[in-house]
């Protein structure tokens, strides 16, 4: 998957992001083309995507909790479960004799 494209050859190239290069958006960086060899320079633009879904249970239904997972055993010996509701991620956890 390429990030950018040469605006002299319109080749795709990757950004190189070792060290944090590339991702500072106050700044003008610059690279040169893999295919071309020509350089240019570039500017970072972060954005967000968001995804929303129903979450019922904040709207006063029940919780859609997944099953129970074991996490770890304390130092009781007793079984740390936990549980998540599938629409807003509330957790919960219970204490299990082993």
């Amino acid at each position: 998957m390429s990030d950018i494209e040469c605006p002299y050859c319109e080749s795709e190239n990757t950004v190189d992001h070792d060290n944090g290069e590339g991702y500072a958006e106050d700044q003008c960086h610059a690279m040169e083309c893999d295919h071309c060899g020509k350089n240019f320079v570039f500017y970072t633009q972060i954005s967000f995507d968001y995804w929303p879904k129903k979450a019922d249970c904040l709207n006063g239904l029940q919780h859609k909790f997944r099953d129970w997972v074991k996490l770890w055993l304390n130092e009781k010996n007793e079984e740390i479960q936990i549980r998540r509701c599938g629409d807003c991620d509330k957790e919960e956890r219970r204490t299990q004799p082993q």
